[in-house]
């Protein structure tokens, strides 16, 4: 066992956030809700830190949904893409039509943007794999690109996560960090492809442009050493000289180097002298091993990892072990996260962090069961290769095809909500928990927006014929997006927020509560075909229910019916839930607000 001496779980006073309440907390329930992205009905516990640890590798073995056409499958539609982008811009210059091929190229992208999302949402709420799947967001966060930054990057920014992400988060940081600098996506993102030298030989020739800093000073200051250790302006103007040359190779869809925009000369960063080299990419491995290696960015990222996971009061002891562990075994990634999740923090006190948009959305998929094939639906369909759209394609395209969504898509406020939404009873204290009272009341406002806002099964078109439903993923995104966190759409290099105080809000739980009303809504009915393991008197921390008797308007069904509220809170939460949340959810007046009110509990919002 990897744990530190201590029983495996304890009867304990738990703390989620205020609130106080005793609790027996396994370790199977804390890896799942902590260390993944909540339970699942038919996944196996993971018991110890052990069996996460061993998720790495079972994982890196397996390819993840998106891209839809694989890796290299993707690699080709890029090239496909780039060659008819390149027709298009001939024509443009022959002063021939082109309009309807360049949307309808844009809309090609937008649409397998759109498709690679609800396939990301898939793979974090179908994997068995969550602490892979929440490395793989964590790293994706700190190593940050946008699919907004051009429309060739709505393919590109996919592909990033799956082949240069994933498959090394369970290595040494200085390879993860050389996969995800050199990437087309992170030097598209970071404007380092225009990066000129002033004294290379297309620099001398022109009388504009130069080196472009934003790439190193990103690196230094959010990738490596960290805000505020001691680098200069000085430092940041060197590594963009000594980055000039790098750029992006179209046609093998890689990072490149022209050695006509490399600035000559030597150029010292940090103290240490890297002399320009003949060989296109030693300088730049050579900077970013010497970044990696700096006991600055050991700190840095193992004060991260610790926030993003335990709390954000990172234990200093817990962060000089993992900082040793970095230096030992030259910054071996599973040896850094063994040693957090050896810390006594680890398994101690749960509900420290408020689960960012993303996080919440995807842990309710996993608590209803949400499939693939749900999740993905249309979206799960092969595709095809990218060919050059005909000229009336777009004059014959219905409404919402032309520019889907995805396409130039901002982010909704979670402040602003639609005009039916149900206001909160009581704001919430910024970073802080609901107090039972508040609870209460929240949980009253979504029983009464279940009740108020539950509109037709189907929408009507203005035909008056009814719509076809959009996948779960499709709804999915839409709603962390609306949350603030649009996927694979961070609107700065910075990432999103990993504070609990930027996300906790009146206005985030009133969406939420909309998220979950909806999801229980379509999901019901196939819930209630499902049989759980217990019956609905076996939960943890209470006796049977008062009422244990047929919940109103839940019709006949087994005992151990998953869409018994009863059963959904155990499954849902285990011995995690709360008294106030089993009590609040056995005694809802029907079955979809008892599954909402597990859903919208304090504890199901934390981690």
């Amino acid at each position: 066992m990897l744990f530190p001496v201590r029983r495996g779980s304890s009867a304990r006073s738990m703390m989620i956030g205020a609130m106080e309440v005793g609790v027996t907390l396994s370790h199977a329930t804390m890896a799942a809700i902590r260390y993944g992205y909540g339970l699942r009905p038919s996944d196996a516990p993971v018991p110890d830190a052990d069996a996460l640890l061993r998720e790495l590798d079972e994982a890196a073995n397996q390819p993840p949904l998106f891209p839809l056409e694989g890796l290299e499958g993707r690699r080709q539609t890029l090239v496909d893409y780039f060659n008819l982008r390149k027709q298009v811009e001939d024509l443009r210059k022959a002063g021939k039509p082109f309009g309807d091929q360049d949307k309808g190229l844009n809309r090609e992208a937008d649409d397998r943007f759109k498709a690679d999302v609800s396939a990301r949402i898939a793979q974090a709420a179908t994997s068995p794999y969550g602490f892979h799947e929440r490395l793989a967001s964590f790293w994706l966060n700190h190593f940050t690109v946008s699919a907004d930054k051009s429309t060739e990057m709505k393919l590109i920014v996919p592909l990033y996560e799956a082949e240069a992400i994933r498959p090394h988060l369970n290595g040494h940081f200085s390879t993860l960090l050389k996969e995800v600098s050199l990437h087309p996506a992170m030097l598209i993102f970071l404007d380092q492809a225009q990066s000129i030298g002033p004294n290379s030989k297309i620099g001398l020739k022109r009388k504009e442009g130069g080196s472009n800093e934003n790439f190193a000073r990103e690196v230094m200051e959010l990738h490596t050493l960290g805000v505020g250790t001691g680098y200069t302006q000085n430092d940041v103007r060197q590594m963009s000289l000594l980055l000039t040359g790098l750029t992006f190779d179209r046609l093998a869809v890689a990072a490149g180097f022209d050695a006509n925009r490399a600035e000559p000369g030597s150029f010292t960063v940090l103290g240490k002298t890297y002399v320009r080299s003949p060989e296109p990419f030693l300088n730049a491995v050579a900077v970013l091993e010497d970044l990696a290696r700096d006991p600055r960015t050991m700190r840095h990222i193992s004060r991260q990892l610790y926030s993003h996971f335990i709390s954000e009061t990172p234990d200093e002891a817990t962060i000089d072990a993992m900082v040793a562990v970095w230096k030992q075994t030259d910054g071996h990634l599973p040896s850094v996260y063994r040693t957090l999740l050896q810390a006594n923090a680890a398994w101690d006190e749960p509900g420290q962090k408020f689960k960012l948009p993303f996080d919440y959305v995807v842990s309710t998929l996993r608590a209803v069961g949400a499939s693939k094939d749900d999740i993905m639906g249309e979206d799960g369909k092969p595709l095809g290769p990218v060919v050059m759209p005909k000229p009336d394609e777009e004059a014959n395209a219905t409404p919402g095809q032309a520019q889907g969504q995805g396409q130039g898509m901002m982010a909704q406020p979670a402040s602003v909500m639609p005009a039916s939404a149900p206001a909160p009873a009581q704001a919430p204290a910024a970073g802080g928990a609901m107090a039972p009272a508040a609870m209460a009341k929240v949980g009253a406002a979504a029983v009464a927006g279940a009740n108020s806002m539950a509109g037709p099964a189907q929408p009507q078109n203005p035909a008056g014929k009814p719509q076809q439903k959009q996948p779960l993923g499709r709804q999915a995104w839409q709603m962390i997006a609306t949350l603030g966190q649009p996927v694979w759409r961070p609107s700065d290099a910075a990432g999103f927020s990993d504070k609990s105080d930027h996300w906790f809000s009146a206005a985030q739980m009133t969406q939420r509560i909309q998220w979950a009303r909806r999801l229980v809504n379509q999901m019901a009915g196939q819930m209630a075909n499902q049989v759980a393991s217990q019956s609905p008197t076996q939960m943890p921390n209470q006796s049977a229910p008062a009422n244990s008797g047929q919940m109103s308007g839940q019709g006949g069904g087994p005992a151990g019916n998953r869409a018994d509220p009863r059963v959904f809170v155990e499954t849902a939460l285990a011995d995690y839930a709360r008294d106030d949340t089993i009590r609040v959810a056995s005694q809802a007046p029907n079955r979809q607000s008892g599954l909402m009110m597990t859903l919208v509990s304090p504890e199901f919002n934390r981690r």
